[in-house]
């Protein structure tokens, strides 16, 4: 993972934020440790102290870089998704007063 984000950072020409986010992102310290520990060479430093707590600012003063833990929040983007999804296989069905043209979640899911 680590060298796959210093490429990235190559491509990019720097960085200026690194988040972890995700499930390992947010709760494997040990993880975000051995990534930043190998883009320690772009000045990427975290506090341990806060590594561990997953405060949201894990980075050290002395780092180039702002690091990051943001929670993902991924239930409800799918749930947005979803919603928007059947809204639009609804409306698309005709009158949504009538029940009979009334699509279900899962029919709407199994249509696309």
């Amino acid at each position: 993972v680590g060298k796959q984000i210093a490429a990235m950072i190559a491509a990019l020409d720097g960085i200026d934020l690194l988040v972890f986010t995700g499930g390992i992102g947010e709760n494997d310290a040990m993880v975000r440790a051995a990534i930043c520990g190998h883009l320690s060479w772009i000045g990427v430093n975290l506090d341990e102290v806060r590594n561990q707590s997953a405060s949201q600012l894990i980075n050290a003063d002395s780092s180039r870089c702002i690091v990051r833990v943001i929670a993902s929040q991924e239930d409800e983007q799918i749930a947005r998704h979803t919603f928007a999804l059947a809204t639009e296989v609804t409306r698309s069905q005709g009158d949504s007063s009538d029940p009979r043209n009334m699509t279900t979640a899962k029919d709407v899911l199994w249509q696309h």
